[in-house]
């Protein structure tokens, strides 16, 4: 069977000493084809949408017209349920077949949606993963929750929403959308991860339907369902660690590792540390076996992809690490050391994080990479520089919140590793059915004469990176202008 994805293990040293245990980083890739398959899964969508009183006005209206737009392109294959949530929870259209009358249902809600009253999002997101079936068949299961501000009615903390969502998704995946400045990301992220999906945010009323034009075209181009990774030990090799965050759990199949759905073109990599070779190991065999298992589009049935991890023994010890290990550490720790900044400046304390950065700016200017401006390596560095520069320019706690949105929409944690929640299509790589989805999302809202939000595709779309950048900021001519005057570099 020719599979949609394939596994790639890489490990940190070609080979070991034959007589001594060797500890190693290994890096593990899962690669997703590129093309989009033939025949998408059927959906199982619940839409759970904020209508507090801060949505009133222009933000309102332009996300019941993103809504228009997405359903436009579903069949009666798929089932479509909205509901809102505000000082009371509403099911305007209870998960149903998206035929005629579900259209009908769905066209009047739009028209009655009013915004009022305070932030009620555990009901709502109760009330949206309760429209989910327990039992998907060949259909993808997801639940797109948006929000522009804070629960303040009902249980509102990150934990009691997050526990909500791993007892009710069941096989649904939750992707969450920030809506503006004033949403708690922090919070948003802990759902997204909890629900296996992915966050977004997005800074402006103008950028609603982008958002739901690249989550449906994810969407339609899912070439993997509901994967788990399973790493087992062999030949005497142990486990030490995986690198990041996740909700691992030891299995009889092995230390399994859920990952999301995964569409066209997505790469996803992850790091672990084993320790293998020595008198208690067997290394000419495997020293251990990686399998990951997912349901192709449009079917049931689970099939499974396997890669194995060879290492050669010698009579010297290893001396360098491989040079893709070694960049995904530093890529890795990069990550880490930017969040531990931005945590600093959170609390005002921006001269520490602009040292925090010092040490990270360093290796990454060292690195045979940097030298390349469009590699990952000299993004990283480009965005530290700026905020190492901002934090000592600007040592004001509510520009600081907004600076870091926009410069966390940009920047998704690097090296494609999966670390806490999966990154949201938003974010990386866009693939050609989101690219046509973003297109035909616009020209919908051309043909309707409404405002038109899209005047900044035209002069982006020979670029899909600064295409992604529309999220984060304002088009002058070919460039995009962040929140801190600043051109984009990419």
């Amino acid at each position: 069977m020719q599979h949609p994805i394939k596994l790639q293990l890489t490990p940190g040293f070609h080979s070991i000493h034959k007589d001594s245990p060797t500890r190693m980083p290994v890096l593990l890739e899962c690669i997703a084809d590129t093309d989009a398959p033939e025949t998408r899964s059927p959906l199982h969508l619940t839409l759970c949408i904020d209508t507090s009183s801060s949505m009133t006005g222009q933000p309102l209206e332009l996300v019941l017209l993103a809504i228009q737009t997405l359903a436009e392109h579903l069949t009666e294959r798929d089932s479509l349920a909205l509901v809102s949530f505000a000082s009371e929870t509403r099911t305007w259209l209870p998960l149903s077949t998206f035929d005629q009358k579900a259209k009908k249902m769905l066209k009047k809600a739009l028209k009655e949606i009013k915004a009022y009253g305070g932030t009620g999002m555990y009901e709502g997101l109760r009330t949206a993963l309760f429209q989910q079936p327990e039992r998907c068949g060949k259909a993808s299961s997801r639940v797109l929750l948006l929000s522009d501000g804070m629960p303040n009615e009902g249980p509102s903390s990150a934990e009691d929403l997050s526990l909500l969502v791993r007892e009710l998704k069941r096989h649904t995946t939750v992707s969450t959308f920030g809506f503006g400045s004033g949403h708690d990301e922090s919070m948003l992220k802990q759902l997204s991860e909890a629900g296996g999906g992915g966050y977004t945010f997005i800074d402006s009323p103008e950028t609603v339907t982008n958002a739901f034009a690249m989550e449906l075209g994810g969407l339609f181009s899912t070439v993997a369902k509901r994967t788990r990774c399973y790493i087992r030990p062999t030949n005497g090799t142990t486990i030490l660690g995986i690198r990041g965050t996740f909700a691992t759990r030891y299995t009889h199949k092995g230390i399994e590792i859920p990952f999301s759905d995964m569409i066209a073109g997505q790469e996803t990599a992850l790091l672990m540390d084993i320790e293998c070779g020595g008198e208690q190991s067997n290394i000419s065999g495997p020293a251990c076996i990686v399998e990951l298992e997912y349901t192709p589009p449009n079917e049931e049935t689970r099939q499974c992809v396997e890669a194995t991890l060879t290492i050669d023994t010698m009579n010297a010890p290893p001396k360098t690490l491989h040079p893709d290990v070694s960049k995904q550490i530093l890529l890795l720790e990069t990550g880490m050391i930017w969040k531990q900044a931005q945590t600093l400046a959170s609390t005002g304390k921006f001269i520490e994080a602009a040292r925090a950065l010092e040490g990270v700016l360093q290796r990454l200017q060292q690195h045979r990479d940097y030298e390349d401006e469009e590699s990952e390596i000299r993004d990283w560095f480009e965005q530290l520089t700026d905020e190492s520069e901002n934090y000592m320019k600007h040592p004001d706690l509510n520009w600081h919140r907004e600076f870091r949105q926009f410069a966390q929409a940009e920047m998704q944690m690097p090296g494609q590793l999966v670390a806490s929640a999966p990154s949201s299509p938003m974010q990386g790589r866009i693939n050609q059915a989101q690219e046509a989805m973003m297109q035909s999302f616009a020209q919908g809202k051309g043909q309707r004469g409404r405002i038109d939000i899209f005047d900044a595709r035209s002069e982006l779309k020979e670029s899909i990176e600064l295409c992604q950048e529309v999220t984060i900021g304002r088009t002058r001519g070919n460039h995009i202008v962040l929140p801190n005057g600043n051109v984009s570099k990419r």
